[in-house]
């Protein structure tokens, strides 16, 4: 599992938490050891990522209504 998989799961089981309590998170639960600058890195490449993923999907959907029309 990558870092950006274990953040991710833990921002999926704890929620919207400081980057701290999921370091502190990992620690606890995978003996895993994320410094909090790294988590926050982490978190902003997650939204990153969903942001262009929604773009994509609202490009697909324009590009679908100007075939049909």
């Amino acid at each position: 599992m990558t870092k950006l998989d274990l953040v991710q799961r833990a921002l999926n089981e704890l929620g919207d938490v400081s980057s701290s309590e999921i370091g502190d998170y990992l620690v606890r639960r995978f003996g895993v050891t994320i410094e909090a600058p790294v988590v926050h890195i982490i978190r902003a490449t997650l939204r990153h990522k969903a942001m262009l993923q929604r773009y994509r999907e609202e490009t697909q959907g324009v590009l679908r209504l100007a075939r049909q029309g």
